[in-house]
Order: structure tokens, then sequence, then C-alpha cells
């Protein structure tokens, strides 16, 4: 897959996107501290990232953080949560946390396909922002369980699952990519 570095909220901040992706905000309104793109799929399971803008959650632990963050994205608690890989996003001087989700099953869900979401949260200090880049990936399968779910979960970070383990490297990509040009931004 190849990555076209686009310019987001205005040229302050760049990130690296799978090139054909569609800017979403060409098509309706987008929130000012969302940037959307839609990934079209060929079996018209198509995934959408989403990068958001928050404020800086301070809570004594990640597993919070994340929380207080999913409470905002998601109607419901999750049914899984694992944590994936960290890293050190060097342009913006601040660790990335990466994690797989399954929400609770919603209308998006059908008998034969479910909804997984990917979450990387870079937590920016110096802007004293919180970055949380999300990606939503329908993927074929029957009813999942937590067994089943955590096996997911390692076979995508090993690059074994090729639905999850495709979609990982692309958000893994946004995560690592993401620059911001203006500081000002975020006064």
């Amino acid at each position: 897959m190849n990555f076209k570095e686009h310019q987001l909220y205005g040229g302050a901040i760049t990130a690296e996107i799978p090139e054909g992706a569609i800017d979403v905000s060409n098509l309706r309104e987008v929130p000012d501290t969302q940037e959307v793109f839609l990934l079209e799929q060929p079996n018209k399971l198509d995934q959408a990232i989403i990068i958001d803008l928050l404020e800086s959650v301070e809570k004594p632990s990640l597993a919070k953080i994340v929380s207080i963050h999913l409470d905002d994205i998601l109607d419901d608690p999750p049914t899984f949560l694992a944590p994936l890989e960290s890293f050190h996003n060097t342009n913006v001087e601040a660790d990335v946390h990466t994690f797989l989700v399954k929400p609770a099953p919603s209308k998006q869900e059908t008998k034969g396909v479910r909804l997984f979401m990917y979450i990387a949260l870079l937590q920016v200090l110096k802007a004293e922002s919180d970055v949380v880049i999300t990606m939503t990936v329908p993927r074929e399968c029957g009813e999942i369980t937590q067994a089943a779910f955590f096996e997911l979960a390692q076979k995508a970070v090993s690059g074994d699952e090729p639905v999850l383990g495709k979609a990982y490297n692309v958000i893994k990509s946004v995560a690592k990519t993401f620059k911001i040009c203006d500081w000002d931004l975020f006064n």
C-alpha cells in the first residue's frame, strides 16, 4: 500500500494517509477538531480513519485515559480492548499507544460482519493535547469470543491476519508520520 502526505487542519499538521483515501470533508461537514478519511474496499466493507484533536486527559494510568476517550467515541463500553504496541513519534516528541477494540454490537454489524476499531493515542505534552487516531475496520467473521479477539489482536500485530494486519499497518503509519507544522493551532 502506498501512502501520501496530506495536509490536515489547514496545513497546521501533516500525516501520511493511504493513496486514494477520500477526504470526507469534501462530502459532508466534519467538526473542526476532526479529519476523516474513507478507504473504499473491493468487498464494500469500507474503512475509515478519524483524527481527533482532544484535550489532554491527565489520569493516573493509560487505561483510564483510553477509557475516557473511548467514552467520547463510542455509544456503549467496548466488548473487548487489547493493548498492542507503544512507540515514540519523534516528529511531535510523543509516545504513541495502540489498541484494538471490539465495540459493543451495533446496527453497523450484520450476521457475517463484525466491526473492529484501532486506536492510536498520541499524548502531545507540548500542545497539552491528546491526538486520538481511530480506524474502523469491518471484517467478515462470526461471533467473537474473548479468546478469539485476543488471538486476532496477536495475529494483527504479527501480520498473520490479512484484514486486521493490513489495517494495523495503516494506523501505525498515520501515527508515526503525524507531524505538527504550526504549533499555534493549539493556542
